[in-house]
Formats: structure tokens, sequence, C-alpha cells
């Protein structure tokens, strides 16, 4: 019998689940279509971003006009701010961004991608998997893999003129002042994450390079690979690199009564780093000593700083006079404004703030400095080494190793060799602080706080400018050769050559 009653309450259920089943789909069905890649955010909402960064710049970080007006800087942001007047997606906008920080010349401020994003694009393969080198402004193959042949100078890479890309690319490398070779980096560390940045992705590579062997102009078509797949496979697929293995290493020469001391970093984060590092030197020097060690080589290439505290066990091995940390130290506000968009990894950080706080005085409008007593001060070791000292730098010294380097050419007779560091020789900005700007989610790292270098010769704007000037070449990486170590065992150390 029929019964509309039942009938009534099925047609409810059907109307029921068809319209739980539609706004289902309605849900899915906006996720598929939205892909992190090609979505944008509003102008509206990166223009906030952009006014935000304005203020933090201004107010937070500690270099922001040591070589920029703050009339250059405002300039700067307000018409980044007019240039959005459209939705872009988070590559444009970071590349909007990165330009910007770029421009304060500050080795210690950089621009993050958001986690997400970052973790989706380097699932998907559209990045160029060649390792590089630039030397003398050109750009070289730096590997044995793909079929290409080590050291082939590369052309152009579809159809960007090799000096277009390292010009356009090494934009996303920051570095102190004006010592932009340190710029470098951004191709011969991350050819691949920043072509993407600045061109987008590709599937397919065509590379034009100049064979080695009859100097004709060849091309290759080059499979585009994952990101997570490149760096997971860079020390495989790259010729000459820098060791990263071994922080640190020390070694004996009997033969020529030289030592050899590697220091790849200064970034000795925990206590049991910090002690690990100081026992080590100790040991060193105490070999040095023991053996009667008259000649000792550093090699600092490659290492990119870390703590000034880190770098005095070393110092007071061969400085004959106290040295502050430090010689003073300045900071733009008293209390670190900005903090609700300070980054979750870096929240620990405000617990310090206070006691940091009470460090500073006003000295002037918008400029606090650092008590003097608040400044470390290392004296001399006891088992000082007085006999030949011999420094290695490149591009990539910076920060707290730049100024290990400036104070070992200024206080001591160490012979410097290679090329200009990318850390400023005489000041640095440091005490990050990542900010996360709210509606890109992009973080940039701010510094809060700017170190003066006890350094009497300031060469404003560059980085320690080495006595011997030695820079790489392509036969360097083809022969896998090291010319400056070479250079000081072969010539220096046996006195065929005087500086």
């Amino acid at each position: 019998m029929f019964n509309p009653y039942k009938q009534h309450l099925k047609m409810i259920r059907y109307s029921c689940w068809l319209l739980l089943f539609l706004l289902l789909q309605g849900c899915f069905g906006s996720n598929e279509k939205k892909d992190i890649i090609t979505g944008t955010i509003s102008k509206e909402k990166l223009r906030d971003d952009i006014a935000l960064l304005k203020n933090m710049v201004q107010q937070v970080h500690a270099g922001a006009y040591a070589y920029n007006t703050p009339a250059q800087i405002s300039f700067l942001f307000d018409s980044i701010y007019n240039t959005i007047e459209d939705p872009l997606t988070t590559r444009e906008f970071f590349n909007k961004v990165d330009c910007a920080i770029d421009r304060l010349r500050c080795i210690h401020s950089s621009t993050t991608l958001p986690d997400i994003y970052y973790d989706s694009i380097s699932n998907k393969a559209m990045f160029f998997p060649v390792p590089l080198l630039v030397i003398n402004d050109r750009l070289y193959v730096n590997s044995a893999a793909y079929s290409l042949q080590l050291g082939s100078e590369v052309v152009a890479v579809n159809e960007h003129p090799a000096r277009n890309l390292i010009k356009e690319l090494c934009i996303y490398a920051h570095t102190d002042g004006y010592s932009d070779t340190a710029k470098h980096g951004a191709i011969d560390d991350d050819f691949g994450l920043n072509y993407y940045m600045a061109y987008g992705a590709f599937d397919k590579f065509t590379l034009q390079y100049t064979d080695t062997g009859s100097g004709q102009i060849r091309t290759r078509i080059v499979d585009a690979e994952k990101l997570k797949d490149i760096n997971k496979n860079m020390y495989n697929d790259t010729w000459y690199f820098y060791p990263g293995d071994a922080s640190y290493d020390f070694e004996m020469m009997d033969d020529k009564n030289a030592a050899v001391l590697t220091i790849r970093t200064f970034g000795y984060e925990t206590y049991a780093t910090r002690t690990a590092f100081n026992h080590f030197i100790e040991n060193s020097f105490r070999l040095v000593y023991q053996n009667n060690i008259s000649n000792l080589i550093i090699d600092l290439r490659n290492n990119s700083g870390g703590y000034y505290s880190s770098t005095y066990p070393v110092l007071n091995y061969l400085v004959n006079t106290t040295l502050p940390e430090y010689d003073s130290a300045t900071r733009r506000f008293d209390k670190l404004p900005f903090t609700a968009y300070i980054a979750a990894t870096d929240t620990s950080k405000l617990s310090n703030e206070d006691s940091i706080r009470k460090n500073f005085t006003l000295i002037r409008d918008g400029i606090y400095a650092e008590n003097n007593e608040a400044i470390t001060v290392w004296e001399p070791a006891q088992h000082l080494f007085k006999g030949r000292l011999f420094v290695i730098v490149n591009e990539h010294v910076a920060s707290a190793a730049s100024n290990f380097a400036a104070i070992l050419k200024e206080r001591t007779n160490a012979i410097i060799i290679g090329e200009e560091t990318g850390g400023n020789n005489a000041a640095h900005n440091a005490m990050v602080f990542t900010y996360e700007l709210p509606n890109s989610h992009l973080r940039v790292d701010i510094p809060t706080k700017r170190y003066y270098q006890p350094v009497q010769q300031m060469h404003t704007g560059r980085g320690v400018i080495p006595h011997k000037y030695m820079p790489f070449t392509v036969q360097d990486v083809i022969d896998n050769t090291d010319r400056p170590m070479n250079y000081i065992l072969d010539s220096l150390l046996t006195n065929k050559v005087k500086l």
C-alpha cells in the first residue's frame, strides 16, 4: 500500500544526501583545482605584506641604513608596493620581496619560501639538474655526469645567455656591502632552484655549450629533475666542491715543518659542539708548540661564519694583545617590535630579549649602543704561535669568519691568499629574527644588531682583500687542484717566491 508519509521521508533523506554530496564535491573540487604553484594572492593582501615589511626593515633591521638612506629605503618599498596591481603567485611575490632585501646589502638578510610551497615544488620534476660554476663572469659545467664534458663553457640555457643568467640569478644570493663575487653562490650552489624562481618551471632544458676539444658550440637537451633528488645527489654529480663532512681538521707536514688547520664553520650552537671545537683547537696548538712547527696554514674557504665567541679560542693563539669580542654594537629599538609576526621557529629567542635590552643605552634618536662592560674581552694564550702564518680565503668566507680574517690581517703577520671575502671586513649585522608575513607566509630574516669589529682599516662595503689575489680558474676545476694551497707549500714555504 502506498504510504505518502514514508515517501516524503524518503525524499527528505535523498535531498539531504544530495546536498551533502554536492557540498563535499564542491570542497574537494576546489582543492583539486587550487594549485599551490599557480594559485595567486590578492593585490590587497600582498600590498599589506609589503607595507608591513617596510616598517619592519625601518624599525628593526640593524643595518638598514648602512648602504641606503632613509629616503632610498622608503622609495624602494613604496615602488614595489605600487607595482603590485594584480594578484600574484607566491613565486612572483617572492621575487619582489627578495629584490628589496637584496638592496639592503646584508648577508644575514634573506627571504624564504613557505615550507608547504617549497615541499610541493621539491617533488616536481621541473628543475635544471646540471651543477655549474661561475668563473670570471662566465658559466662552466662542474660535473662529469649528464654526458657533458667537465669544464665546458655554458653559452645559454633555454636561450637565456650565460651573462644574463649570472646577472639575473645573482640577486638571490645576498652579500655584505659590495663584495659581489659572493653572489656567485646563487649559481654555484642553487642554480636549479633560482632558475625556477626567475623563469618558472620546465620539463626540459636546452643547454648550449662550447665543446672543450673542438671549440664548437653544441646543444644538448637535459631532462628536468626533482629538486629533492638534485639536492640528494649533489655531491655525487658535482666535480669540484669543498667537503663539508668535517667542520674542522688538523694536519701536520713534518717534511715542511708546517701544519694545516682547516675551519669550515664557527657555527657551534650547543655547549657540546662548542666544547668539542675548543678542545680541538687547544690540542692542535699544543701539537704545534710541542713539535716546534714554524709554518701554520689556516684554510677558511667556504666558512660562512657563526659565532664571534668561537673565533677567539683560535685568535688568542695568534694575536699577542687583548681583544674585545667586538668593538661596539648598536640596534634601532628599545623593545623588539612586531613580535606577533615572529616565525614559530624563532619565538624561543624572545626569552632573552629582556636581558639583552638591559645592556643597551640610547645614544641618539633611534640608536641604542651596547654597554662596554657587556662585551667579552679575550686574553692571549700562554703558548702563542710566533711562526709564519698563511690564511686562505674565498668569496664564500662571511660574517664571523670574515671578521676573523680581518683581525689576522691587521693584528698579525698573516699572509692572506685567495679571493676577497664575501663578508664585510669591519661591520656585520647579526642577532637574526625570522618574521613571517601574514598573507603570503614568506619568511624574512632581519638582523637586529650591528657589530663593529676591532680593526682600523675599514674598507667600507668591502670584504677582506687578500695580499695575494688568486682567483679560481677552469683549469682548477678540470684538474681538481688546489692552487692556493700548492702555492703556499711549493713556493712560499720554500722561499722560491716572496710577497
